[in-house]
């Protein structure tokens, strides 16, 4: 990842280590809406490093949450019959 001091100087940073820092975990730490926003943004404006950040976070929100949080937390509709999770889950 590439980025700039305060100075002017161009200099690379592993993404890892970067990811540690208190300006990237504010980035990460945004409301959700603000969040898919940034992501949104930075896929349109061709910013790589930023839409990694970005697709990061996002995929740490499904850590260790179970289908019902995550249909929460995005604000999704559960449309599956009862048969229908009952396949899914593998039960008969």
């Amino acid at each position: 990842m590439s980025a700039v001091s305060s100075d002017g100087h161009s200099f690379h940073v592993v993404l890892g280590i970067a990811m540690m820092s208190q300006t990237v975990r504010g980035i990460i730490e945004i409301e959700n809406s603000a969040l898919f926003d940034l992501l949104i943004a930075a896929n349109y404006l061709d910013i790589k490093e930023l839409l990694i950040v970005c697709c990061r976070a996002v995929a740490m929100m499904f850590r260790e949450k179970s289908p019902e949080d995550i249909r929460k937390l995005f604000e999704i509709i559960n449309d599956l019959t009862p048969e229908e999770e009952l396949v899914i889950n593998g039960e008969p």
